[in-house]
């Protein structure tokens, strides 16, 4: 049974990053007030039961706002990606490969479409950070809804080669004045994403901002 309590949190959460706007979130410096609302929504998600993550990711009947949040959802997870190499954080990694999971799994959102690129960066991140490959994976193939979510999010625990890794991606990694950061192709990298950090990390919940 899902509780009022439960969905309560989940429509406030969705409306929250239902009002981000998307160019602005994906040019702006690493971290932002967006990604902790986006990490909101990640948190539940992760806290969910079964029913629980059913109801929070097919919640949307609207396309257009479905189609909104999924896409944010993906770039939090290259943002989280780009921060948890420059921390060398877990719990970072984790966010991302739970908001890629989240994206290939929500209403109206094909998993065949999404994490060919996403999926093997953040495989390859896993390996720079020396993460528990096994603890994250085994996160991520519990947490999928489709078999494909698990081929997209959950199918690099046997690759070892960070340069096979990020060859596959697209990516490219590039050290500048904040720490690393990915570009995809030749594509320009957004100045926001070459801004240094003026916070820092706190423990086992990764401060944003």
């Amino acid at each position: 049974m899902i509780d009022d309590e439960f969905l309560d949190r989940a429509t406030k959460a969705i409306a929250a990053v239902e009002g981000i706007e998307h160019e602005p979130y994906w040019e702006s410096p690493l971290p932002s007030t967006d990604d902790e609302a986006i990490a909101l929504l990640v948190d539940l998600y992760i806290a969910a039961t079964p029913q629980q993550r059913d109801v929070l990711r097919t919640i949307q009947r609207d396309l257009d706002r479905a189609s909104h949040v999924y896409s944010l959802l993906y770039d939090f997870g290259y943002r989280m990606a780009t921060l948890s190499v420059r921390r060398r954080s877990e719990p970072l990694l984790t966010w991302a490969l739970v908001a890629l999971v989240m994206n290939a799994d929500w209403n109206y959102s094909d998993p065949r479409d999404c994490g060919a690129f996403l999926g093997p960066l953040l495989a390859y991140c896993s390996l720079v950070i020396g993460a528990d490959r096994d603890r994250l994976y085994g996160l991520a193939h519990g947490m999928a809804f489709d078999q494909w979510t698990v081929t997209v999010a959950g199918r690099w625990p046997d690759d070892t080669d960070p340069d096979y890794l990020l060859r596959y991606s697209l990516y490219r990694a590039i050290d500048g004045p904040a720490g690393v950061v990915f570009q995809w192709q030749n594509r320009p990298i957004p100045p926001g994403h070459l801004v240094p950090e003026t916070g820092s990390p706190n423990g086992e919940r990764p401060r944003l901002s």
